[in-house]
């Protein structure tokens, strides 16, 4: 406790920036067991910042930011939003030319006048089928998920999931990364664009909220004030 208390009048009286101060008392709170609440850096919302979040662009800006469950949401949303869409896949067309009667491909070209056209070399005909084709690339995505499950336990306490990820929004595909670890408390959820950007947001597991709990936040986060997104 005395080395606690020694690191703490150290930081404290060392001058810096926000969240230079910020990370001091994380280091405080490691090696006193505990990390201290921090407020959500969205403006006006004073739950509690438990969600770290990242930001890596492609021309090498970095954003982060300690935030609550929803504002970290809100948040990838509107970084998704910020960024160029996709664009389309490209498309392939071609035309072959064969004989009317009985179907032999012929090298001659589709705007060939009729009084120009040889005869077929297998049949004789002059008649001619144009074949006009199309090839519209379409993107499948897969993923993969990995469980671990102890004998001793119902339910998998790790699990890794890795693959494609589409966005509505850019129309276009990414990879998403996510990362649950029951044992240490650890959740991770690292999202790449196509252009490149990737978004990354840390927060313990046992304050992730799960699926339909979601409006709840995390067990200790605190309730004071709902922040209205900036302008």
């Amino acid at each position: 406790m005395q080395f606690s208390l020694f690191c703490y009048i150290v930081l404290s009286i060392v001058p810096g920036e926000r969240y230079s101060t910020l990370h001091g008392l994380h280091i405080l709170g490691y090696l006193e067991g505990t990390t201290p609440m921090v407020d959500c850096d969205w403006p006006g919302c004073h739950d509690e910042g438990n969600h770290q979040l990242r930001v890596d662009y492609p021309n090498g800006k970095c954003e982060t930011a300690d935030v609550c469950y929803e504002h970290n949401r809100m948040r990838k949303v509107d970084v998704v939003k910020s960024r160029p869409k996709a664009p389309p896949l490209p498309t392939e067309s071609y035309t072959t030319v064969s004989c009317g009667e009985c179907h032999q491909t012929l090298s001659e070209s589709e705007s060939l006048a009729v009084e120009d056209r040889k005869q077929c070399p297998e049949c004789g005909s002059l008649q001619r089928t144009i074949n006009w084709s199309v090839i519209e690339r379409q993107h499948l995505g897969d993923s993969l998920c990995v469980q671990i499950v102890p004998t001793n336990e119902e339910e998998h306490t790790t699990s890794l999931e890795v693959g494609d990820s589409y966005t509505r929004d850019l129309d276009g595909w990414g990879t998403l990364i996510r990362e649950i670890d029951k044992v240490n408390d650890h959740y991770r959820e690292v999202i790449k664009l196509y252009d490149g950007t990737i978004i990354s947001s840390t927060v313990r597991e046992s304050e992730h909220p799960k699926k339909g709990n979601h409006n709840k936040g995390g067990q200790h986060a605190r309730r004071r004030q709902r922040g209205r997104r900036p302008n």
